[in-house]
């Protein structure tokens, strides 16, 4: 089972270059980077994993942003247990030729500070010449993953397709394609919210859906501020109700036959504290 080292201590040096910030490749004991420098030929151009986004694409090919071996991204992703998200990525090339790459994703789930190819590989895809530069695909977070803690996600877009140690479990150099790190916090989607005001329990029925859905609050209190929202995957909002003053339980009802088939979460939001739920509508 191939496992390599996350952490030691955090050492990384910044330098800005063509509008992003670079952190140092030693910043991370297993280092994880591509060799080649300002030569490079192919990068991250962007990052979706659900509704959020890292990055921004402009042109796929003669890009000057792709010139990094390595990122240390200052952005954290918040997901939920026990969910589906979508999941893309977009590469970029710096000069005006293309060829495949090999994608890999991996998430420390158990935070021992060491990635386990076995279990904590979560993604591998190769783009094709010309065709495919925007990879896409579903990732589902599992539930036994360690919970509203700050976790490690490292992401690597390799040139070399073939077996690897950097791009197979995360550790090693490679010639060329860039390596990100960034911290990924996974919450529980069943802790009942509480206040000072209120204990309050959210029921979504049923799911599957296929025309009305019933959200139920058992709230024993006042709750000031009540949003409900359901939105898609990508963060799209489908539907939003809000609701002040409210005193004892609260119900509503959402017609969903307008809604593609496929996994929604139901968040709701009580004087700034928030649950989500998931609903599947089919």
């Amino acid at each position: 089972m191939l496992r390599a080292n996350l952490f030691c201590l955090l050492l990384s040096a910044f330098m800005l270059n063509s509008g992003k910030s670079y952190g140092q490749v030693d910043s991370v004991t297993c280092v994880s980077s591509s060799t080649i420098g300002a030569s490079d030929s192919t990068d991250i151009g962007r990052l979706i994993i659900g509704k959020d986004t890292i990055g921004s694409v402009y042109s796929h090919l003669a890009n000057s942003m792709a010139e990094a071996s390595y990122v240390l991204s200052a952005d954290t992703i918040q997901l939920y247990l026990d969910s589906t998200y979508h999941f893309q990525v977009a590469t970029i090339m710096k000069y005006l030729h293309d060829g495949p790459t090999k994608l890999t994703a991996f998430i420390d789930y158990n935070n021992d500070m060491v990635y386990d190819a076995a279990t904590e590989k979560i993604w591998t895809a190769y783009t094709t010449p010309f065709v495919s530069y925007i990879m896409d695909t579903m990732l589902t977070i599992p539930g036994t993953a360690i919970a509203n803690t700050p976790l490690m996600m490292r992401f690597i877009v390799n040139n070399d397709t073939t077996y690897n140690a950097a791009s197979d479990s995360a550790c090693g150099t490679y010639v060329s394609g860039e390596t990100m790190d960034f911290v990924v916090i996974l919450n529980t989607v069943t802790t009942a919210i509480k206040n000072t005001n209120a204990s309050t329990v959210v029921s979504v029925w049923p799911s599957p859906a296929s025309n009305n859905v019933h959200i139920g609050i058992k709230n024993s209190g006042i709750i000031n501020q009540l949003s409900v929202r359901v939105l898609a995957l990508n963060g799209q909002e489908m539907s939003i109700q809000q609701a002040s003053a409210v005193s004892g339980d609260f119900n509503t009802t959402i017609d969903v036959s307008r809604f593609a088939k496929g996994l929604y979460m139901v968040e709701v939001i009580a004087d700034g504290k928030k649950q989500v739920s998931k609903l599947s509508v089919n």
